[in-house]
């Protein structure tokens, strides 16, 4: 319930009336753009098996998350992230 509402949010009734469900990616709680950072470099093994607090500190997250932002056809809202596949 809370995807089609954030897809509605977003994209208009027209668009998800003629998408299917697995034309859009959800995560609930994405809030800024330094949270989809976050997702993003954990959904993507970003520091899997080099994982380095050191490294990893200087990652900016929140640039990342704005880059991703920018370049998908996603938006946050009051349910989370929702993206266009």
């Amino acid at each position: 319930e809370d995807a089609l509402n954030a897809a509605l949010e977003v994209f208009g009734i027209d668009d998800v009336l003629n998408a299917s469900p697995e034309d859009f990616f959800f995560a609930p709680g994405i809030e800024t753009d330094e949270d989809l950072g976050y997702y993003y470099a954990d959904a993507c093994c970003i520091f899997e098996g080099n994982k380095s607090d050191t490294l990893e500190r200087y990652f900016d997250y929140e640039a990342f998350g704005r880059d991703i932002r920018l370049e998908t056809d996603g938006d946050f809202t009051a349910y989370g992230w929702i993206e266009r596949i």
